[in-house]
């Protein structure tokens, strides 16, 4: 099951993030996130980085993180 918003629901996330809004990254403190996908290059730790562009990308790491 995919949703949206929920942010303060302890389960596991991508965030979806752009740059150009200005507005903070949630991973840093939310340890549910497993991946971030934005609209440019960032700085997302060790979590791995999707293109929120590339959909086919996104949902093969979500058919992949299922599988483990």
């Amino acid at each position: 099951v995919l949703v949206e918003g929920f942010r303060h629901v302890p389960f596991n996330k991508i965030e979806l993030h752009r740059p150009s809004l200005e507005r903070p990254l949630l991973f840093p403190g939310d340890d549910s996130v497993i991946a971030v996908a934005s609209d440019a290059p960032i700085d997302s730790g060790t979590l791995p980085l999707l293109d929120i562009n590339d959909v086919g990308a996104i949902g093969k790491f979500i058919i992949d993180i299922t599988k483990q």
